[in-house]
C-alpha cells in the first residue's frame, strides 16, 4: 500500500537514490521533461465504485493560472493548468503549460548555451479498484505500462509518487487546493540521506474558469 503522508515520504520509496541536483541542470531538466509528453489513455469499464472515487477529484476541475519557481526560487515561472473529465467519465485530463526566464550554462571553452523554459504536458488520472489507488499516467511507453501511484491524502490533497528508471529518480508531486481556493503544487526530489527531500518546483495558481 502506498504511504505518502506528509513528513513520512521515506516510507513510500523502497530504494532511495541519491540525486546530485546541484550543478546538474541538464539532468534535472531531463527528469522534468519526462512529464511533458503526450498521453495515450486506454478505456476502462465504468463502475459505480470508480465513478464515486473519481468524483472525489472534482475539486481539481477548472482552469488555473498563476506563478511560482522552478529549480531556483529566484527564477519565476508562469503556469496555466486545465483540468477536465475524460469522455468516459472515469479519467481526469490535466493539461499544463509552464514558461519562464530559463537558464544559461557555459561549457568549455566558454560556449554559452541558453535553456529557455517552456514545458507543456498532458496527464491522465484514473482510479484502480483492485489496488484501491489513483494512478497518474504519463505518455511514454514506460509510463503506460507503469503509471505512477497516487493517493488522496486529504479531501483536497492529491499526492503522486513519480519514479523513473532512466535515469533512476524518485520524486513526490503534491497538488493541494487550499482553504483560500488556490492550487498549490509542489515537486520534491530525493537528494541524499544527509539532505533528504529537496523542493524543485512550487507554484500557486488561482481558478479563472
Amino acid at each position: 500500500m502506498l504511504n505518502l503522508k506528509k513528513g513520512d515520504y521515506m516510507k513510500c520509496c523502497d530504494k532511495p537514490i541519491s540525486l546530485l541536483l546541484a550543478g546538474n541542470l541538464s539532468f534535472v531538466l531531463s527528469w522534468f521533461l519526462m512529464l511533458a509528453l503526450p498521453i495515450v489513455v486506454s478505456g476502462q469499464t465504468p463502475s459505480s465504485t470508480s465513478q464515486e472515487q473519481m468524483g472525489k477529484l472534482d475539486f481539481l476541475i477548472g482552469e488555473w493560472k498563476g506563478k511560482g519557481w522552478f529549480i531556483d526560487p529566484k527564477k519565476e515561472i508562469r503556469q496555466t493548468t486545465k483540468v477536465k473529465k475524460g469522455k468516459d467519465g472515469l479519467t481526469l485530463i490535466i493539461s499544463d503549460k509552464k514558461s519562464g526566464e530559463g537558464y544559461r550554462t557555459v561549457s568549455p571553452p566558454g560556449v554559452v548555451i541558453d535553456h529557455p523554459l517552456l514545458l507543456s504536458s498532458t496527464a491522465s488520472v484514473y482510479y484502480d479498484e483492485k489496488s484501491k489507488l489513483y494512478y497518474w499516467r504519463p505518455g511514454t511507453s514506460a509510463g503506460r505500462r507503469n503509471p505512477h501511484a497516487a493517493v488522496l491524502a486529504e479531501p483536497k490533497v492529491l499526492r503522486v509518487k513519480l519514479e523513473f528508471s532512466a535515469p533512476h529518480t524518485i520524486s513526490i508531486m503534491t497538488i493541494e487546493i487550499t482553504d483560500d481556493g488556490e492550487w498549490h503544487e509542489k515537486h520534491e526530489a530525493w537528494h541524499s540521506e544527509e539532505k533528504g527531500w529537496v523542493t524543485m518546483m512550487e507554484t500557486v495558481l488561482k481558478k479563472v474558469k
